[in-house]
């Protein structure tokens, strides 16, 4: 199924202004947000940074905020999302670059 995100992007060291750009993916039955987020920086756009470590809920490395919630995005299933889905970077925490 082709879904949309809008993702926060922003670079400190380059942009004066955080801006959202929109990703169209292709995810199959079963796709977390972690798993989006890979097929973006991977064939779309290199230069997506977000942090990213075991894959299975344990960590948190990928604790970000999503349509709204604090969520992983390896435990986020894309199915259960509706419209399109917003990623942003926590927003307690200092912006390092994009989702970081």
């Amino acid at each position: 199924m082709l879904r949309t995100f809008r993702i926060f992007r922003f670079d400190p060291e380059k942009d004066k202004e955080p801006r959202y750009r929109e990703y169209q993916v292709e995810c199959p039955k079963g796709s977390t947000v972690l798993d989006a987020l890979n097929q973006i920086k991977w064939k779309q756009d290199g230069t997506l940074s977000y942090r990213r470590s075991c894959r299975h809920g344990i960590c948190g490395s990928c604790a970000m905020t999503i349509n709204g919630k604090n969520n992983l995005a390896c435990e986020s299933q894309v199915e259960n999302l509706k419209g399109i889905i917003w990623v942003e970077p926590l927003r307690s925490f200092p912006i390092i670059k994009d989702l970081v």
